[in-house]
């Protein structure tokens, strides 16, 4: 009989979807528009376990005051089936798939790798439980506060698959919000494009990912110098001595970076490119009462910076334009 396993992932998120040119939201009537984009905040639980679940099956987590919202909140028990293996892709859609990496004004040697859609596999992942599974929020739910906070005390309960407690410090508080500068409207692919942001305090590395291409071929770049290492990277905790160990090989950009340069003609021919900057926060992964938790603290931001008619709303040197 194998051994139960818990597994209680937490996402301590700041997100900015920026679309130039739609509005964020209706201001009240006299009130100014905004300068630059919203950011969310947003804290996500997911609960996986060997021990299967039914409909008696209960969980929920006691929060700290400061998320604003009533505690406990209940994790929803998912009991539904488990989806069926999705059919082969048609060889019809089969499409190229380019890869460059790296930071550079122009296309290094040996760039890009090249690949068929159909030979590329998944990289490897750590198996989650998959006997049952539970989540927090729900679909339908109201977004956090602004003034949100993640840090203090949480307390996991159920009556199928254990408990545990850990506490989030004060540096592993929501991030701030990623504050693009100087995007232009719509970039010139043939030209180097230079990303730049603002320092996001208490980030320990970032990662600046961007993808493109057209029907017949699929086009991403990564500012990490080694694209197999930086693969998902972002969806797993990390621990200091990691990202230390990622900055220094150049997997991830140093906490002091605020720029990176996608080469010239890497997305030359796309039809959209989009750009997608994520800072690391200092994660968290523990084990007690039998229960392996993790904690990511991610700020990202994602922005098209071609294949759009629209003005970028973009903040610039702390000026809005």
């Amino acid at each position: 009989m194998s051994e139960l396993r818990t597994v209680f992932i937490v996402a301590v998120t700041t997100s900015r979807m920026i679309f130039p040119g739609l509005p964020t939201f209706s201001p009240a009537r006299g009130a100014p528009p905004p300068t630059k984009v919203p950011a969310a905040r947003s804290l996500t639980m997911d609960l996986f376990s060997t021990e299967k679940a039914d409909y008696k099956s209960r969980a929920e987590v006691a929060v700290p005051e400061g998320l604003k919202v009533t505690s406990p909140v209940a994790l929803l028990v998912d009991l539904s089936e488990k989806p069926k293996p999705a059919d082969k892709q048609d060889a019809k859609s089969h499409f190229v798939i380019k890869t460059y990496w790296g930071s550079a004004k122009e296309v290094p040697r040996g760039q890009p790798r090249t690949a068929m859609s159909d030979s590329v596999t998944a990289p490897p992942s750590d198996k989650l439980p998959d006997a049952s599974y539970a989540y927090w929020p729900s679909l339908i739910a109201k977004p956090l506060e602004e003034d949100a906070s993640a840090a203090g005390a949480y307390t996991l309960k159920t009556n199928y698959c254990g408990g545990t407690a850990f506490t989030l410090a004060s540096d592993q508080e929501f991030l701030a919000p990623i504050d693009l500068i100087g995007i232009h409207k719509k970039a010139d692919l043939d030209k180097p494009i230079v990303i730049t942001w603002k320092t996001v305090p208490r980030a320990v590395g970032y990662l600046v990912t961007a993808t493109g291409g057209t029907d017949l071929e699929s086009i991403n770049w990564t500012s990490s110098a080694n694209p197999d290492a930086a693969a998902g990277i972002e969806e797993f905790p990390h621990t200091r001595a990691e990202i230390a160990s990622y900055v220094e090989k150049k997997v991830l950009l140093p906490p002091h970076a605020v720029t990176c340069t996608i080469p010239a003609g890497a997305f030359k021919g796309s039809k959209s490119v989009f750009v997608n900057v994520t800072a690391f926060g200092p994660d968290m992964v523990q084990v007690k009462d039998g229960v392996e938790t993790r904690v990511v603290v991610r700020s990202t931001a994602g922005i098209p910076i071609y294949g759009t008619s629209y003005r970028p709303v973009i903040e610039e040197d702390g000026k809005s334009p």
